[in-house]
């Protein structure tokens, strides 16, 4: 569904994010990108999560220069980008100490304009939103918005301040995907208080 809404507008860039951590952010964007390539799609996941990359790990690849050190200037796009199962991957790179400047927007965009030329679909594992800029930086910079909540505990309110700072950043949310579905449950969500519109 969300390749067939991206391919209708036009979209390469997806975002995926959560209101806060452990709600499996990550391992939704794997799939999303692995689910891209066998599709056959040229698609390019990137660990955005500086302070807690995981991607790398996900997908059996060592910690090595990954998004961290483009955006300091020290590793170039080629050092950076590896494949693995016909997926290419921009891990976080490696850990850094003080790492809350390392944001670099126009380093991002700059790293956007050269993926977007080469791939079909960027995928960007951020941070969760309500814990860090660095994922209102990035929704800038994407053209659609995935939250990840997850069943049953995801707070509404939580998730309603999640929502607001995208569309306040001028982010474009195009869906919450709903994690941790228990097979004996219902997927439940409680939006009572959630009150905001996407469009």
């Amino acid at each position: 569904r969300i390749e067939k809404q991206m391919e209708q507008e036009n979209q390469k860039v997806l975002m995926i994010s959560s209101t806060l951590p452990q709600e499996g952010k990550s391992m939704t964007a794997v799939n999303l990108a692995l689910a891209f390539v066998q599709h056959e799609k040229k698609t390019v996941l990137i660990d955005a999560d500086l302070r807690r990359p995981s991607v790398a790990g996900m997908l059996g690849l060592q910690e090595q220069q990954g998004l961290a050190e483009y955006l300091k200037g020290t590793a170039k796009l080629e050092e950076i980008l590896v494949k693995r199962e016909g997926l290419s991957v921009i891990g976080g790179g490696k850990k850094h100490g003080n790492i809350s400047n390392l944001m670099d927007e126009k380093r991002m965009e700059e790293l956007m304009k050269h993926l977007r030329a080469e791939f079909d679909y960027i995928i960007i594992d951020t941070p969760s939103l309500n814990d860090y800029a660095d994922a209102q930086i990035i929704s800038t910079l994407a053209d659609g918005v995935v939250l990840v909540a997850r069943s049953g505990e995801t707070d509404s309110a939580d998730l309603a301040e999640s929502l607001d700072s995208v569309k306040r950043s001028g982010g474009n949310v195009c869906g919450v995907a709903l994690n941790f579905i228990k097979p004996d449950r219902l997927p439940f969500l409680n939006l009572k208080n959630l009150k905001i519109s996407l469009r």
